[in-house]
């Protein structure tokens, strides 16, 4: 098909795209493909229950993938695996392309020493990393003969080729071999384009219809199974029931073997659920639904793309028939409610889980995303990492992310072009949905802008966004358990606030004013009551108090103030708020229940705000302070004196938070000069080594422990400006 021809009622298969990408001696990403009619040559780089519609006999290595939650991994070849290991973010997954061919004496048996050796170093790396290892066997196009001049011309012809499919399962059993020395659970997804090409052959049949070589090899251990590409499916799991029960099987589904390809058609008309059950019905004759010599297969990924959809605009690849742009809003095709509903659907027919295999890395997010070689952009990671819970929801297990050809978007500097950020100029991107959308300069050399390490961070580290617009650091207040209020100056220069109550968050909210710096808050003990404090655009400390059902008017506490406030509440009644004066010391002021009191000098060396928590039941008030060393000092009120400065050193960015959850026990968080949250608790005079919490920030934390909880409430704003929401425990 010319380039740029719609097809939009029978879309052609992926093309073969040249041989496999050779990095060293490894063959890492092979097979590259293209989608929609498209063809360009290029070398390529490198616990949910079951809804079946038939039993299924699952084998008991694929328990050990169950969580409760979407995970995610990366494509990652050897060299790759101290990016993975250092990045701060517990992948669970590591996948790497096998391939090269079974009889070429060149494949992935060759690559380590003795034969095979690759396959099972890799297993032991990954498990010392403490990742599942993900072999996707990618073998029989890269085979001889590969008779043919199409893709699935040469994949059928060797998978009907006696030779080489014999060749071809002693190959899978070296592998197998090499799993079972490793004994520990290791997922091998098998010929990924392979069974698109078989779906489509077999035109609306089932896997019985279409031929192969299996017993027909005269491989002895698959002798009396049928000549088959059911047949086929069926040997390969009866080789892992033989030789390596500790094998994770998993075949794939095509997004395009139906002859409709549901991640780019542009046509509403489009059924996810017909698409997805053709497919299923199909995979189901493969093995899914039964197999009279063994177990059946364990998963079924899936590809959304192989390369970033920037990539396929340059190339043209964009008009009414099809894009590979998805739509964020859901509006317009491609989108996602469309591919989930194809998944879901996946996962009902098929019975086991959904595993998206090679997601795009590119991101709309950092200023290095410039659509050109290594920074192409795309909509699909940022989406999957915001929307967990939906995939998930949806019968998906796994997020693996991968660069599938040359010149897409890494993860990390494949590029080695260090730290990018376009000259501080954003892209535009109208076809892409994106006006200037990429914004933010990047710190990271990865070629995605550190996107991937940071956003994956905070998803593990339980970190939600709660969107928003914020020019000051955060303020919060906690007032009941199951309670919580979020403050933060607005672009409007205003103060907004969020709550949260009866299991959800509020909306933004405004308070008003015309203020500066970052807000304060407190609840006092036993009571609804909420205290805001902010420094004014006169410089002055204004106060605005929240009764529980209504906000009473600002009024000027006076004073000069060079930094925000803080401010603590040890009874109903009585506030104190600590501020930066014009001579770097910090000044405390006192709300008594009737009048608020003069200001009282309290000393320090001190930048940034103050911040200071009463621990609970007392009337020790804990002050913590960014010394003009950028240490952090702690000084105590014991309700009566003050004690003297502790130095508890760090190198830090931010003042500090603190938050205290029962008397003799306050926890400090500040940002390191890396951007990333750090935590240290204190207890009297003496507190633990720093440890790190993560994300990357750009202000002032605050924290907050809920009364009579443990539980200690973290905000910070992100680089995008949003407020951000994170849950520890004391």
């Amino acid at each position: 098909m010319p380039v740029g021809t719609p097809d939009p009622v029978n879309r052609v298969p992926p093309q073969d795209c040249g041989g496999a990408g050779v990095s060293g001696h490894y063959v890492t990403f092979p097979g590259s493909r293209s989608r929609a009619g498209l063809v360009v040559t290029l070398i390529a780089l490198g616990a949910m229950p079951i809804h079946s519609t038939a039993p299924t006999t699952v084998n008991a290595a694929a328990v050990s993938l169950a969580t409760n939650r979407l995970e995610f991994g990366l494509a990652n070849e050897p060299s790759g695996l101290g990016w993975m290991t250092s990045s701060g973010v517990p992948w669970r997954y590591r996948y790497q392309y096998l391939a090269g061919g079974v009889n070429t004496g060149k494949g992935w048996e060759t690559w380590d020493q003795p034969a095979g050796a690759f396959a099972g170093n890799y297993m032991a790396a990954s498990s010392g990393a403490n990742y599942i290892p993900v072999l996707t066997y990618y073998e029989l196009l890269q085979s001889n003969p590969a008779t043919g001049s199409a893709e699935s011309d040469r994949d059928l012809s060797n998978l009907n080729n006696a030779t080489t499919m014999n060749a071809y399962f002693a190959n899978f059993v070296l592998l197998m071999h090499q799993a079972a020395s490793y004994a520990k659970p290791v997922v091998v997804h098998v010929e990924p384009d392979l069974w698109g090409y078989l779906e489509q052959s077999a035109a609306g049949r089932d896997a019985s219809s279409l031929s192969a070589k299996v017993a027909g090899s005269g491989f002895a251990d698959v002798a009396g199974i049928p000549d088959t590409a059911q047949g086929f499916g069926w040997a390969l799991l009866k080789l892992r029931d033989l030789y390596a029960p500790n094998v994770i099987m998993a075949i794939h589904a095509s997004a395009w073997g139906s002859g409709i390809d549901i991640a780019s058609d542009t046509s509403p008309s489009v059924s996810a659920t017909s698409t997805a059950d053709a497919t299923a019905s199909f995979l189901n004759s493969a093995g899914l639904q039964g197999n009279p010599y063994g177990h059946t297969w364990d998963l079924v990924f899936n590809d959304v793309d192989d390369h970033d959809a920037g990539w396929w605009e340059a190339q043209g690849a964009d008009n009414p028939y099809f894009t590979h742009w998805w739509d964020p809003t859901n509006t317009r095709f491609p989108n996602f409610s469309r591919y989930l509903s194809w998944v879901a659907e996946l996962r009902l027919k098929t019975g086991v889980p959904q595993v998206v295999w090679q997601v795009p890395d590119g991101n709309q997010y950092f200023l290095t995303m410039n659509n050109t070689c290594g920074h192409y952009q795309d909509t699909v990671a940022p989406y999957f990492i915001a929307h967990a819970s939906d995939l998930y929801a949806a019968g998906l297990i796994a997020v693996l992310f991968g660069a599938g050809n040359a010149c897409q978007t890494s993860y990390m500097d494949a590029m080695a072009d260090g730290v990018t950020n376009n000259s501080g100029t954003p892209t535009i991107d109208l076809a892409g949905f994106c006006n200037a959308c990429n914004i933010q300069p990047s710190a990271w050399p990865d070629d995605d802008g550190g996107y991937m390490r940071i956003f994956v961070g905070r998803y593990y580290a339980g970190e939600v966004s709660l969107g928003g617009s914020l020019i000051s650091g955060p303020g919060t207040a906690s007032c009941a358990a199951g309670s919580i209020g979020a403050f933060a100056l607005g672009g409007d220069g205003v103060p907004w606030w969020k709550t949260y109550g009866a299991g959800a968050w509020s909306g933004w909210n405004r308070i008003g004013g015309n203020l500066a710096g970052n807000p304060a808050a407190v609840c006092e003990p036993g009571a609804t009551t909420i205290d805001v404090l902010v420094r004014g655009q006169d410089s002055a400390l204004w106060h605005r108090r929240w009764t529980g059902s209504a906000w009473l008017a600002w009024e000027s506490l006076g004073g000069s103030l060079t930094s925000g406030p803080s401010a603590v509440s040890c009874s109903a009644g009585n506030v104190v708020t600590f501020v930066l004066g014009g001579d770097g010391v910090v000044w405390e002021k006192v709300y008594s229940g009737i009048a608020w009191g003069g200001w009282i000098r309290v000393g320090g060396n001190v930048m940034g705000d103050p911040r200071a928590v009463c621990e609970p039941g007392t009337t020790s008030i804990d002050l913590l302070v960014e010394g003009t060393n950028r240490n952090l000092y702690h000084r105590q009120w014991n309700g009566g004196s003050w004690g003297g400065w502790d130095n508890f050193g760090g190198s830090l960015s931010s003042s500090p938070a603190v938050s205290s959850c029962a008397s003799g026990t306050v926890q400090a968080f500040v940002l390191g000069g890396d951007g990333v949250l750090w935590r240290k608790n204190i207890t009297g005079g003496s507190s633990t080594a720093w440890t790190v919490v993560g994300g990357t920030w750009t202000s002032d934390p605050a924290a907050v422990c809920a009364p009579d909880t443990t539980a200690i409430h973290i905000f910070e704003r992100g680089p995008e400006g949003a407020l951000w929401h994170l849950t520890l425990t004391a």
